[in-house]
């Protein structure tokens, strides 16, 4: 497997086990771009190293927006995507979400305020 450009390093299972992930996953490397990616056909995904900076909830987010992808199977933030997402995002995390796609609210995603 041809691994990604800009890599940093890989990010263990270990570090996304609170993720309710229903089968096998594909590697999860962070790389020093500015945008991640789900390389589906390659069995990747890409975490830029901004997310990590911004702390572990936020990671966890991004790990869990990019592996949607490709559980999924889909390019796009359509309703298989969403339907991924809110099944391996823990709640307390999805508001996350709305940040990058306001629209996701329309698939359930909640702002997180009570």
């Amino acid at each position: 497997m041809r691994k990604p450009n800009k890599l940093i390093r890989e990010i263990p299972p270990t570090e996304f086990k609170d993720l309710s992930l229903p089968r096998a996953i594909p590697t999860v490397y962070l790389v020093n771009q500015c945008r991640g990616r789900a390389a589906i056909r390659k069995g990747f995904v890409t975490i830029p190293k901004g997310a990590e900076t911004k702390g572990k909830d936020y990671l966890l987010y991004y790990i869990a927006h990019e592996l949607s992808h490709s559980l999924a199977l889909t390019i796009y933030h359509d309703y298989a995507f969403y339907k991924m997402f809110i099944k391996i995002c823990p709640e307390k995390l999805q508001h996350h979400e709305l940040e990058y796609k306001p629209s996701a609210i329309k698939f359930g995603i909640k702002t997180g305020r009570k």
